[in-house]
């Protein structure tokens, strides 16, 4: 039973301090919704991957859409935690992938969508933004081959005219200082023609996370290397080691092989024959919420089905981290409670 001591504060039995231990937690948002932290969160972990681009269609070699923009906290020395409030909801938006290029109707120049943007704490002063990919570059009697800029850039198409350039990659920019994955949303797509010299029939690779898109080239307009979409990065933030955000490949004449998409989704050019004639090829797609771009594809009948792969989905993923602490219930005198104090052990 309690009563008073004789330094007038209330006493009973002393339960025995109780160590405990939250275990980390990992959030994976693979569509818009709602994060609600816990009640003993005040810092977090996050990768946000916005939406890939869409592939481009070209005669004989569309662009690779770039991957979607890459910021994380997780393995980046430059980046640290963000400070979020305990038990509160967050609004986060997971970025879409952008649709292939289209051949129909014919003369609409065949480029494709380019990816939507990721934001994680969205409409809040802490909301982090990921720039959805570049669309790959497409010319089906359009007036442009050229890559679209994004978080990563789309390839530039068939480099028949001095526009075929690639898109800028990090655009906007979201650099931070020092080292480690995630210093830059992404990079710029390749060129298959830039500037007044040279030409090539056959398409680039969309810029990756951690690298560019590969380059289109050619010997010969029925002898064309499709450039490869550029590598994404790798990150451990949900316990195990996922590649996300590699770039798509291209397209280049029909009878060669597309280029590869980059690691960590990206979508391959080429591969799926469409109706019609034989030079056909549609684009692969970027893989689902790694936020892959997609591939290039050939047209050889106008108008045609065929289509560049669509961009994948992004992801945003939140890591909260592991909280230990002392519990100790119950009754306490006030000498204790003082003495706990000055201590630092008192728990509320």
């Amino acid at each position: 039973m309690a009563g008073y001591g004789p330094n007038g504060g209330v006493q009973g039995a002393c339960n025995a301090a109780t160590p405990f231990c939250t275990p980390a937690v990992v959030t994976t948002k693979t569509a818009t919704g709602p994060f609600t932290t816990g009640a003993c969160t005040t810092a977090v972990d996050y990768l946000v991957v916005a939406g890939g681009g869409g592939g481009g269609v070209c005669d004989v070699g569309g662009g690779g859409g770039g991957a979607g923009g890459y910021i994380t906290s997780f393995g980046c020395s430059c980046r640290g935690q963000i400070s979020v409030a305990a038990s509160t909801a967050y609004t986060m938006t997971v970025g879409a992938g952008g649709a292939g290029g289209t051949d129909t109707p014919y003369a609409t120049n065949g480029q494709g969508i380019d990816g939507t943007n990721s934001i994680a704490f969205c409409g809040t002063p802490i909301a982090i933004t990921a720039e959805g990919g570049g669309r790959g570059g497409g010319q089906n009697g359009g007036p442009t081959v050229t890559g679209g800029p994004g978080g990563s850039g789309g390839g530039g198409g068939l480099g028949d005219t001095p526009e075929a350039c690639g898109g800028a990659g990090n655009t906007p920019p979201a650099n931070c200082s020092g080292a480690g994955p995630g210093p830059v949303q992404g990079y710029n797509g390749g060129s298959s023609v830039c500037g007044p010299a040279g030409a090539s029939s056959a398409g680039s690779g969309g810029g990756g996370a951690s690298a560019v898109g590969v380059n289109g080239s050619s010997t010969s307009p029925s002898s064309t290397t499709a450039g490869p979409g550029g590598a994404g990065a790798t990150n451990c933030i949900t316990g195990s080691p996922v590649v996300y955000a590699g770039g798509g490949g291209a397209m280049g004449h029909p009878n060669d092989p597309g280029g590869t998409g980059g690691p960590g989704g990206g979508g391959a050019g080429g591969g799926t024959p469409a109706p019609g004639p034989a030079g056909n090829i549609s684009g692969q797609n970027g893989s689902a919420n790694l936020g892959g771009g997609a591939g290039g594809a050939s047209a050889q009948g106008h108008p045609s089905p065929t289509t560049g792969g669509t961009g994948g989905p992004g992801v945003i993923i939140i890591k909260e981290p592991a909280v230990s602490g002392v519990t100790a219930p119950g009754m306490w005198p006030q000498k204790a409670q003082y003495e706990n104090k000055v201590a630092g052990t008192w728990t509320t």
